[in-house]
């Protein structure tokens, strides 16, 4: 070993004798070692940089909390934006060709819904029978219903059913087309 880390070696070794060889008063009639005031100071700065960690970790973590809202509402709002400009397209139904009898259209239904009983029409122990005017697309979908009597508090129960009725296609000359026919929804209530 050169003598030059000979030397700093034994510096810092009679240095630290002495720290540990004055001690604070009554810590010597006490047994106790004397404690050097240069680990303290360490460790009250060990404290203090700890405590500016933390400090630290929460700041990032409310910045981050912030920022992403900021890129959430950001997103909704150019979202909407995106939405506006979209054209809103018109559903065009067909002009119906011809107008079908019921009783010949309900031979043809291959799905239809029941529609769910309005609790406030049940409770006041409304009833009746909901008619309405459907055009039916040469797919077999109902493509546009309108009300044309029965009780008010049943009727849009009964236009949300019949929107998910199918029909085999309706052939006219050997080609789908497009009708129009009525339906009647009714409503009873049990005993």
């Amino acid at each position: 070993m050169p003598g030059e880390q000979q030397s700093i070696i034994r510096y810092w070794t009679r240095r630290e004798g002495e720290l540990l060889l004055e001690a604070p008063e009554g810590a010597a009639a006490r047994g106790t070692p004397a404690r050097p005031e240069l680990f303290a100071s360490f460790r009250s700065t060990e404290t203090r940089h700890s405590f500016h960690i933390w400090q630290l970790v929460v700041l990032a973590a409310v910045l981050l909390i912030i920022g992403a809202v900021l890129m959430w509402w950001r997103w909704q709002q150019q979202w909407r934006e995106l939405e506006a400009q979209v054209p809103v397209k018109e559903a065009t139904v067909a002009q119906p060709q011809l107008k079908v009898p019921a009783r010949e259209m309900e031979q043809r239904i291959i799905h239809e819904v029941t529609p769910e009983y309005p609790e406030p029409a049940r409770l006041a122990g409304v009833q009746g029978t909901v008619v309405l005017d459907t055009v039916v697309s040469p797919e077999g979908a109902v493509a546009q219903v309108k009300l044309v009597s029965g009780p008010e508090a049943l009727s849009q129960a009964a236009m949300d059913a019949v929107r998910w009725w199918r029909y085999e296609p309706y052939l006219v000359n050997g080609q789908p087309t497009t009708v129009e026919t009525t339906v009647a929804v009714d409503f009873r209530l049990a005993n």
